[in-house]
């Protein structure tokens, strides 16, 4: 069992668990109305949404989520993960409000809204709906990062990066191709893929499709692709590689790629399949004489460092889909890597980007779904 099963079940129970506090939530707060018909209705859907969560995940480790039923199953697991939360966070919000001293209007306001659940009801409804909504919203997003032009030929690039699309989840054929379209327009002279293209609910007959439309991608120095984590958990890295590299895209796991007299290519195989020593790929590169790019799917401040140390100038990453769903994203205290955004290690930079889909549900609150263009200067 390998840990995106994990994972997925650990998620399912913690969710299982929050729906039962949900549902209690929302049963106290009708009784107070003495709506009995209300309650009877309420629980009625809850119940349904328990079988429909769980029938989700069973096709989506059973390989079997495509087509209409899939979709609608999926559509709806989704809103009750949302909903699940979203009254948690306002439920609790209704709980600290009791250990503050509103004025009298505002307590009785609160209470108002608050009474008989459907406040709450609709507002986590429309929270899900709206992030549903916004998980299909692909946004390009510009930076512009100098590095040493050392000896290169050109004065920069015109970057665009792409990871997480987790296709079977909100990205599917007609989403890729939109994606694709967009990055096209934006005439990039290089284009990275950052990992996660694939994973459990990626159907064989979605990775050709995926096949045939990133090979529509052109870029003037080509398209460059490494494994992520979600790719390396279905077991077999060449496969997952092999779709790649019919579509004309060139697969830089654990390698590293001159570019003419102009800049070198660094791409690093997912730290979860195991990968060569950095310095063992890194082992005939001259990062005296050319600036050096990294592509590595999970950016993690040790190996940061480490590439810093070895001579990397710029680094692009994904993996955390900029927390994906708020309020992950200010519940990292730990800090154990970069969410998202631009970060400095001893002279390289790493560029975090949220990722183009999302993983497990079919929902965005709080960030993102981004297309990543760099312009990328070569300063002497």
């Amino acid at each position: 069992m390998h840990m995106s099963v994990l994972v997925i079940i650990l998620i399912m129970v913690l969710l299982l668990a929050a729906n039962y506090y949900v549902g209690i939530r929302y049963h106290k707060l009708i009784r107070i109305e003495k709506k009995t018909k209300l309650d009877i209705v309420y629980w009625i859907f809850h119940g349904l949404m328990v079988i429909i969560f769980i029938a989700n995940f069973i096709k989506f480790f059973m390989g079997n989520y495509t087509g209409v039923v899939s979709g609608a199953t999926r559509n709806l697991a989704a809103f009750f993960a949302g909903f699940v939360l979203y009254s948690i966070v306002l439920f609790l919000i209704l709980l600290m409000a009791k250990f503050i001293k509103f004025h009298k209007m505002a307590r009785k306001l609160g209470t108002t809204l608050y009474r008989g659940g459907i406040f709450v009801m609709v507002l986590a409804s429309v929270i899900t709906l709206y992030g549903m909504y916004n998980a299909k919203q692909y946004k390009v997003i510009n930076r512009e990062v100098t590095v040493d032009k050392k000896e290169s030929e050109i004065d920069g690039l015109n970057a665009v990066f792409i990871s997480d699309a987790h296709m079977g989840c909100a990205v599917g054929a007609k989403e890729l191709q939109e994606i694709v379209d967009k990055i096209n327009a934006l005439n990039p002279d290089i284009i990275f893929l950052g990992g996660d293209m694939f994973d459990d609910g990626t159907s064989t007959e979605l990775k050709e499709s995926a096949t045939e439309i990133l090979s529509q991608l052109h870029s003037e120095y080509g398209t460059y692709y490494v494994l992520g984590n979600h790719e390396c958990y279905l077991g077999d890295d060449a496969a997952q590689e092999a779709y790649f590299a019919n579509a004309g895209i060139t697969v830089i796991d654990d390698k590293a790629i001159t570019i003419d007299n102009k800049f070198t290519i660094v791409g690093r195989k997912d730290l979860t399949g195991g990968r060569q020593e950095l310095s063992t790929v890194m082992e005939n590169v001259d990062t005296h004489k050319l600036p050096v790019i990294m592509i590595d799917h999970e950016p993690k401040f040790g190996y940061m460092k480490e590439a810093a140390e070895m001579g990397v100038d710029l680094q692009f990453s994904g993996h955390t889909h900029a927390g994906q769903v708020f309020p992950t994203y200010i519940i990292n205290p730990l800090h154990i890597q970069p969410v998202y955004g631009e970060f400095h290690t001893d002279g390289m930079t790493t560029l975090v980007s949220a990722g183009v889909g999302a993983w497990a549900i079919p929902i965005r609150v709080g960030s993102s779904c981004e297309i990543l263009q760099t312009q990328i200067h070569f300063a002497e």
